[in-house]
């Protein structure tokens, strides 16, 4: 049980962690803090009649918006021009592995948990291992 020295201990901490945070908001939203930042707030810059600027290329594939029609995105587009050069590689082979004897727990117990001989080395064990990648033709021959 809690005497009273420690409740009032408790409550004062309580009140003074409280006030500090009415204080935080009070100072907080007294602040002028802008609403953009001051590099957004700048002019824009206009082009002169001597200095060139930037004009996108026109492009023949339109790019998928939201509640447009066109279902071709230029990710589909370019995925369909090359598909031809793009292939599938898989590889499967049996890999035959020699497990480490463990000499650093050589102990009757480790042997016993992992099911060991004394003195035998373990036996090469063979596992299936797969691989998968893929790649591009870059000329037919």
């Amino acid at each position: 049980m809690k005497t009273i020295g420690q409740l009032k201990g408790l409550v004062l901490i309580i009140v003074i962690a409280g006030i500090c945070i009415l204080a935080g908001m009070v100072i907080g939203s007294s602040l002028s803090i802008p609403d953009k930042l001051s590099a957004q707030s700048q002019a824009p810059i206009i082009p002169t009649e001597s200095e060139p600027f930037y004009q996108p290329a026109v492009s023949s594939v339109s790019i998928n918006q939201p509640g447009s029609t066109n279902s071709h995105s230029p990710f589909v587009v370019v995925a369909q021009k090359v598909k031809p050069a793009v292939v599938n590689i898989s590889a499967k082979s049996v890999v035959e592995e020699q497990y480490p004897d463990f000499f650093y727990f050589d102990d009757e117990i480790w042997r016993r948990f992992f099911g060991l001989t004394p003195n035998k080395p373990s036996e090469p064990r063979r596992r299936l291992t797969e691989s998968l990648g893929s790649g591009f033709f870059i000329s037919p021959d």
